[in-house]
């Protein structure tokens, strides 16, 4: 049966949602006392949140334009999905495995825009992404397009306290 979350639960999502954790030897302290709890009333129900399945995972984000990563490629792959095509399998599992994309999605294709397979890559340049795309569409035989960002128009926080 699933678990529905309480009051104290919500308000703790709902700040996380919106603020981050402070880069401190007491990461938790301000979110405690502003949620009124102790630390360790908050850790306590942030690990449960975890072990039920509410919270992924909480981590740090850096800013990775910051950190030299100037270019940004949304990558759309034609797969031509088979539960017996070990091909697919490799595939999935070498973009699974890469530490440089994010996010990696399947979706419908539409009639006019045939790939179904989406990933996100993040590189210090363009080439780097050109390359590895050219490499796995050879070594997959995958047809693929290229999106490069050039502007990031909107990122920001899903603020869950409003869905709540």
């Amino acid at each position: 049966m699933l678990k529905m979350l309480n009051k104290k639960e919500k308000q703790i999502i709902a700040y996380f949602s919106v603020h981050d954790l402070e880069f401190s030897s007491n990461p938790f302290a301000k979110a405690a006392k502003t949620l009124d709890l102790t630390e360790v009333e908050l850790i306590d129900i942030l690990t449960n949140l975890q072990k039920s399945g509410f919270i992924k995972h909480l981590s740090g984000v850096l800013n990775h334009r910051k950190n030299g990563y100037k270019a940004n490629a949304l990558i759309a792959w034609r797969l031509y999905l088979s539960s017996k095509n070990v091909k697919n399998s490799q595939f999935i599992d070498l973009i699974m495995g890469d530490d440089r994309i994010s996010h990696f999605y399947q979706r419908t294709p539409d009639k006019l825009f045939k790939y179904n397979i989406y990933s996100m890559m993040h590189a210090k340049a363009k080439k780097e992404i050109t390359d590895f795309v050219k490499k796995t569409s050879r070594e997959f035989d995958l047809d693929y397009e290229i999106l490069f960002t050039e502007k990031e128009l909107k990122k920001e926080k899903l603020n869950l306290g409003e869905m709540l």
